[in-house]
């Protein structure tokens, strides 16, 4: 009986969006995966997103993508944001570090 070994090429898509950001970005793109787990989004509440241009957001984040983070804001809306928008998040009055 032969055994085949398929090999996968990794993609390196996620490498080559890494490289093009600043360490800021990175620090907060980590940052939002940890807090798009399940139990991070239950326990992590309320979440203020600060987006550039002075935008205050209150919300969860329900999905982090490539470059960009979904987040349900208010009454159920959804609203999609690039990570390098993202300024800082806060919960309970305190920049996350």
């Amino acid at each position: 009986m032969d055994v085949v070994e398929e090999i996968q090429d990794e993609s390196t898509s996620i490498y080559e969006i890494r490289s093009t950001m600043s360490k800021k970005t990175l620090a907060i793109l980590e940052k939002l995966h940890f807090l798009s787990k399940p139990f991070q989004r239950k326990a992590y509440r309320p979440l203020v997103f600060h987006i550039e241009g002075g935008i205050y957001l209150q919300g969860e984040i329900v999905e982090v993508a490539d470059d960009l983070v979904t987040l349900i804001i208010g009454e159920g809306e959804i609203v999609k944001y690039p990570v390098n928008k993202v300024e800082k998040i806060v919960w309970r009055g305190v920049e996350m570090k």
